[in-house]
């Protein structure tokens, strides 16, 4: 039987979700300006491998990888990559909010544990227990291939 999440205080992690949301909006905004052709298209394989863009004041590495590119802000650490899915900024998986969550370090494994009332889970485990959760109760909605927040 799956586990399912005893949820705890939902509001700062759903603000962290959103936080998380808008900031790959931006930075996808930011690398489409930075990168896009003459005819306003992003081709990956075009572009440098690596580069920086600009997002809230502060530079973000990027790096280009398969069908996407990854963001990294140094002076927080802060990592958001974007696997796939670039024409749909709003989207994000499972596995995107664990590298998200598990690069803010510590203060993002307390997050998922207090939303999940449970100390020491794992960041992975924490992400698909909350999924299911925001799944059922709303806060996030199923898309082609992807969540989005509701």
């Amino acid at each position: 039987m799956k586990e399912e999440a005893r949820p705890g205080d939902q509001g700062p992690i759903l603000r962290e979700l959103r936080r998380f949301v808008d900031a790959q909006v931006g930075l996808l905004a930011a690398f489409h300006r930075a990168y896009a052709s003459d005819d306003g298209t992003v081709r990956l394989r075009e572009i440098p491998r690596v580069g920086e863009v600009e997002f809230e004041a502060r530079s973000w590495r990027c790096a280009r990888h398969g069908g996407g590119v990854a963001f990294f802000e140094p002076v927080t650490g802060r990592a958001i990559d974007v696997h796939d899915k670039l024409d749909r900024p709003h989207v994000f998986d499972a596995w995107r909010l664990q590298l998200y969550f598990g690069s803010l370090g510590r203060a993002g494994a307390k997050m998922l544990e207090r939303a999940c009332a449970r100390p020491g889970l794992p960041v992975s485990d924490a992400v698909e227990l909350l999924v299911a959760h925001w799944l059922d109760t709303g806060a996030v909605v199923g898309v082609p291939g992807a969540l989005m927040l509701a």
